[in-house]
């Protein structure tokens, strides 16, 4: 017996479920991070901006605390589809 490796196809076009699980953490962990930067406690989008600022150069220095609290929501939302998603796919099979 072969072993399946995560995020290969299996003979009936599914993927393993090791790719689902990893695709599933992936997504938390994705969506954690852009709820809290969208939430702001304590201010976390200005440090996560000054952290990019000092890090990256060019156009990191101009973007504000919205943007990036706009950004993160996005990044939560598009999380939360990806989870829905894999979980209908890893219950169909």
């Amino acid at each position: 017996m072969s072993q399946i490796e995560p995020n290969t196809f299996l003979s009936d076009g599914s993927t393993s479920p090791a790719g689902t699980l990893i695709a599933i953490i992936f997504f938390l962990a994705f969506g954690g991070f852009g709820l809290i930067l969208a939430i702001n406690p304590r201010q976390i989008a200005e440090r996560f901006l000054d952290l990019t600022s000092k890090i990256l150069f060019g156009f990191a220095e101009g973007v504000e605390p919205r943007i990036a609290r706009f950004v993160g929501a996005c990044a939560a939302l598009l999380s939360l589809v990806g989870i829905i998603l894999e979980i209908s796919v890893a219950w169909r099979s």
